[in-house]
């Protein structure tokens, strides 16, 4: 076993004829890659102690090592550097005794990436999911042998037809949308018109004010304007001048807000003990 010291960690990966440790041992804070002999281990008088532990790669600062994923011919080292996630494709030269290693390119400044699926160990290819701010999650394969890359599968964004179907002149699609999804509601028995409410903020209070209007039937607490209303539902106007673009800026103000609308849901639709 493994001798184990007050605040050093590792976790260790069975590669090969030797054992893969990711360690912070010597006071590197951001980890690095150790290995030692298999029957280094296997033997109690010589696992006694540490002293066997060889370095992979030299430890680096700025460097955030993870943890290895092996497979039969190379591993895959993972880890941050940059302030983004990185991966590391390893391996041993051909006599077996030198290691090299070579981080996977990018195609974009900003991403973020993921390990996906590698149940196949005597494999060479590994897979991993991509992503960024203009990039859908994609799932890639990169092969060891020829250093490519191939895109798998890419989530599809579809549907920016119905976002520029209902703008400008056409605006009112969104606030008939928004009260079919009301009536569909009601249809399948989900709730009824006398337990349903709607809350809205900036364009979202442009819609709620457009359908309750439109359809005042739907919704219980608020069912016409005040100038306009015939009914006792309750109709109160909230104002804070003092707040920023939907709310107050203090988080905790935020959410004092948001307790006041919903003690007002809850108290209309008698939700709350008398």
């Amino acid at each position: 076993s493994l001798l184990r010291t007050l605040g050093v960690q590792y976790t260790v990966e069975h590669w090969q004829n030797e054992l893969l440790i990711s360690t912070n041992r010597d006071g590197d804070v951001n980890f690095k890659l150790m290995s030692v002999p298999l029957h280094i281990v296997l033997d109690k008088q010589k696992a006694a102690h540490n002293s066997q532990w060889t370095s992979v790669f030299a430890y680096d600062p700025t460097v955030k090592v993870e943890s290895v994923i092996c497979f039969e011919s190379f591993i895959v080292l993972k880890g941050r550097q940059d302030g983004l996630t990185q991966r590391w494709i390893c391996g041993k030269d051909t006599n077996n005794s030198t290691w090299h290693k070579t981080r996977l390119p990018m195609p974009e400044a900003i991403y973020s990436l993921g390990t996906a699926k590698n149940a196949e160990y005597a494999t060479t290819k590994f897979r991993y999911t991509y992503s960024s701010l203009t990039t859908p999650l994609q799932t890639v394969e990169y092969d060891f042998i020829s250093n490519k890359t191939a895109i798998l599968k890419e989530t599809p964004v579809p549907h920016y037809d119905r976002y520029e179907a209902a703008k400008y002149l056409t605006k009112m699609t969104t606030f008939t949308d928004f009260i079919a999804c009301a009536e569909h509601l009601v249809a399948t028995k989900v709730t009824s018109p006398s337990h349903m409410t709607c809350e809205g903020g900036s364009a979202g209070g442009l819609l709620v004010g457009a359908v309750l209007n439109m359809r005042p039937d739907l919704f219980t607490a608020v069912a016409k304007l005040r100038d306009l209303k015939t009914d006792n539902n309750q109709v109160l106007l909230k104002m804070n001048l003092d707040a920023g673009h939907l709310s107050a800026s203090d988080r905790y103000h935020v959410l004092k807000e948001k307790a006041v609308r919903l003690s007002f849901v809850l108290d209309q639709l008698k939700c709350l003990e008398k």
